[in-house]
């Protein structure tokens, strides 16, 4: 069965990005057919963006080693290091966590000066702060 690109688009942007049939129409074509291949997607919310997960870097700027400070909810947890790129540099976590404050100790003395970035995945909710390294 072969689809129109479109198509695919339109239907990824409906189902699982949440947008609106009729941005889809403004911006890609108006006869777009909805192909019903993703199922059972939950739509992002705006209320889960992260911004309660209160994430904080110290030192910053750092040397060596910073402290990420940050109460989580419990469940899944994933931290990763990445640079300005967006490439992984370190992951740090990825584990089932309790409930409770948290401080993990982020090593970079092997990494060369610069900026990077720590990205805080738990469930729903992602939060990613700067850091640099000098």
């Amino acid at each position: 069965m072969q689809n129109d690109f479109r198509s695919v688009y339109a239907t990824l942007l409906i189902d699982w990005l949440g947008a609106t049939e009729t941005d889809v129409k403004n911006v890609l074509y108006k006869d777009f057919q909805k192909i019903p291949f993703v199922k059972g997607c939950a739509l992002p919310s705006g209320t889960e963006d992260g911004s309660n997960l209160n994430i904080q870097l110290s030192p910053n700027p750092t040397v060596a080693n910073a402290i990420l400070t940050f109460d989580h909810p419990g469940g899944m947890l994933h931290i990763s290091v990445l640079d300005a790129l967006g490439s992984l540099v370190i992951l740090q976590t990825s584990k089932s966590v309790s409930r409770g404050t948290q401080n993990v100790n982020i090593d970079m003395s092997d990494l060369p000066s610069g900026t990077y970035f720590v990205r805080v995945a738990s469930m729903n909710k992602i939060k990613t702060s700067r850091l640099v390294k000098i």
